[in-house]
């Protein structure tokens, strides 16, 4: 299991004005107020972004690397659009594939990151192939 979610976070004017410079796989949005549970509220407005999954940590670097550079063509840097945000990494371990995962973050896709302003985090998922 090598997953990725996008998370975006800001004002819904911003939100909206860097959804017209790009097609987002949105698979979940909400507004500043919205409820995400009975006592809390969403303090920004914000959306999700599904990444396809990666067959393995190389593969799913490379689908990383395939997106910031799509941003970078359109010219897109989430800081600059005064947005948040954040690239979450799932991968399973302890599984028959993929017993132990390594994902190498090389300084050019730190490069890349930085220039597209997204934050990336890394959480590994025990996983049991028993069902």
């Amino acid at each position: 299991m090598n997953i990725a979610v996008l998370r975006i976070l800001g004002d819904e004017e911003d939100i909206n004005a860097i959804k017209a410079l790009h097609s987002f796989d949105v698979i979940g949005e909400w507004k500043k107020g919205d409820p995400i549970s009975k006592s809390k509220t969403f303090s920004s407005s914000g959306f999700n972004v599904d990444l396809p999954d990666g067959e393995s940590p190389v593969d799913m670097v490379n689908k990383i690397k395939s997106l910031f550079n799509e941003f970078q063509s359109h010219s897109i840097n989430f800081v600059e659009s005064k947005l948040s945000a954040n690239l979450d990494v799932g991968f399973g371990v302890g599984e028959d594939g993929q017993f132990a995962a390594e994902y190498k973050i090389s300084l050019s896709l730190m490069e890349l990151a930085l220039k597209v302003g997204v934050s990336i985090s890394l959480t590994a998922y025990p996983v049991d192939d028993e069902e």
